[in-house]
């Protein structure tokens, strides 16, 4: 093989492979951002949860709070 054909094969080689690894950086990328952001739903979820159940339970310690100082 010639120098030029050894540098093209050289070239396509180089270029397939950058290929490649664009596409599974890309694949990847786009699965750690699904992963991000159904970890970020599932955190809002619990939070809405935990804040509902706090303030359920202030509420009702003031609602018999109310009703023993009304008596």
């Amino acid at each position: 093989a010639t120098d030029a054909e050894l540098a093209s094969a050289i070239s396509s080689v180089t270029s397939s492979a950058a290929s490649t690894a664009a596409a599974d950086a890309t694949t990847k990328a786009n699965a750690a951002l699904a992963s991000a952001q159904t970890y970020a739903d599932t955190a809002e979820a619990d939070a809405i949860a935990t804040a509902s159940a706090d303030a359920t339970t202030k509420a009702d310690a003031a609602l018999v709070s109310a009703k023993a100082y009304a008596h």
